[in-house]
């Protein structure tokens, strides 16, 4: 019986270590998109930024719907409750990583109590068994100590408030200016095109006006060309009608 204990032990040290690297695996997910969200150049999908848009959009709409300032913290943390780590809820899976222990403890103190009844406490096997379980029992309270969820957590929540109040309106504002100053340069650049399509319509148009003037000065000296050739022919014929 002891020995079925100690090896459920082992099984719940496993079970909170695992715990409490998925909800470390979350915290770490949520701050990744907070870099992602308002990032143009970052690959992101709907479920990377789904948590940090979720609130924005809810502050938004508490800000709108009231004078006050919402209280952004509580709401973060009602969403945050919420979430899902895989097909778990977030809270379950935080509550097992965190108060896993307490049952570490009791099956320490069932432990003793069986030694107590079957009167074996003080063999080797039975010390070595509770030695072993309580060893494992205060590991996973320094663990969970080091490890600080409710600390993590609440120093999230921070992260994610100050984000919202603090960085994504600077990252909103650097945005709108970006796209103006890509807009102006834009619109100059159409001007530029624009000028440059009407000058070379100027010179177009000066090159068939300059066409033009020498298509007609050449006409005149042809014409004047046969007026002189048609004056010399008459004079030669009246001449030699003289001569006769």
């Amino acid at each position: 019986m002891l020995i079925t204990l100690l090896a459920f032990e082992i099984i719940l040290m496993i079970l909170t270590m695992f715990t409490t690297h998925m909800v470390e695996h979350k915290f770490e997910g949520i701050r990744v998109s907070l870099g992602m969200y308002c990032s143009k150049r970052a690959y992101k999908t709907k479920a990377d930024i789904d948590f940090i848009e979720t609130i924005i959009n809810e502050y938004k709409r508490l800000c709108s719907d009231t004078d006050e300032e919402p209280d952004l913290p509580s709401a973060i943390s009602l969403k945050l409750h919420k979430e899902y780590i895989g097909r778990f809820t977030y809270v379950s899976i935080k509550n097992i990583a965190i108060k896993v222990r307490y049952l570490m403890w009791g099956i320490v103190g069932i432990e003793i109590l069986i030694a107590g009844i079957n009167k074996t406490f003080y063999t080797t096997v039975t010390l070595v068994i509770i030695f072993l379980s309580l060893l494992l029992t205060l590991a996973m309270c320094f663990y969970g100590i080091i490890k600080g969820l409710n600390e993590k957590q609440e120093t999230l929540i921070d992260e994610v408030t100050h984000y919202i109040k603090n960085v994504y309106p600077l990252e909103v504002q650097k945005q709108k200016k970006a796209a103006e100053v890509i807009s102006l340069e834009k619109r100059r650049r159409e001007e530029a095109k624009q000028e440059e399509r009407q000058e070379e319509s100027n010179q177009s148009h000066k090159l068939d006006c300059i066409k033009e003037q020498e298509s007609n000065i050449k006409e005149k000296e042809k014409k004047k060309e046969m007026n002189q050739s048609s004056g010399l022919s008459a004079q030669d014929i009246e001449q030699f009608l003289k001569n006769l």
